[in-house]
């Protein structure tokens, strides 16, 4: 790359690195060397990689899982699940991949009123507490994301047969959970 296609600015509290098409603040500079570092053999590659995080869509027969990538800079749906092999199927992922937190989905009706399913929730949350003590567990505000993830699958383009499979709306709404925490961060 030459040189005067790179650029370094410090603004205000800000530092940018702008390279071609690519911009990246400074809470993923460090990453972003990382990864470089990495790749080019300079440091070992587990030091360039964030743990994830995992968003939990929580429903009474199924639930939606989402993971953020190892840099935390996008969102993924990850499966859907029964909600009685939760606990299980994460004890598995976390086997494989390191793995930070939680960020738990808290129902709530428009008027901010907790929904029936909450006490679920708060069980679950208690749950995920006491099997991963090493992780921490967030929650975030549910109320529309359903509303997104159907919106979401309607305008994928999918026909209607490919819209109904039930599992679908419980990743796409984790999948939103999750972008809008990695937002707030």
């Amino acid at each position: 790359m030459h040189p005067q296609n790179t650029q370094i600015a410090q603004m205000g509290s800000r530092m940018m690195i702008s390279i071609p098409l690519v911009r990246v603040t400074h809470l993923r500079v460090f990453a972003f060397i990382g990864v470089i570092l990495a790749i080019c053999g300079c440091i070992p590659p587990c030091f360039a990689f964030m743990p994830r995080v995992i968003a939990i869509d929580f429903g009474l027969k199924r639930t939606g899982l989402a993971v953020t990538d190892p840099l935390r800079i996008i969102a993924t749906a990850l499966d859907t699940v029964p909600s009685s092999g939760l606990l299980a199927y994460l004890k598995s992922y976390l086997a494989k991949e390191s793995v930070d937190g939680f960020v738990v989905g808290l129902p709530q009706h428009l008027d901010g009123k907790p929904a029936e399913i909450a006490p679920n929730v708060h069980a679950l949350i208690e749950v995920l507490k006491k099997t991963f003590p090493a992780q921490w567990v967030a929650t975030v505000d549910e109320r529309f994301t359903s509303r997104m993830a159907q919106q979401t699958l309607l305008q994928s383009g999918k026909g209607r047969m490919a819209r109904r499979e039930k599992g679908q709306l419980d990743r796409i709404s984790a999948t939103i959970m999750l972008q809008g925490w990695m937002a707030a961060q």
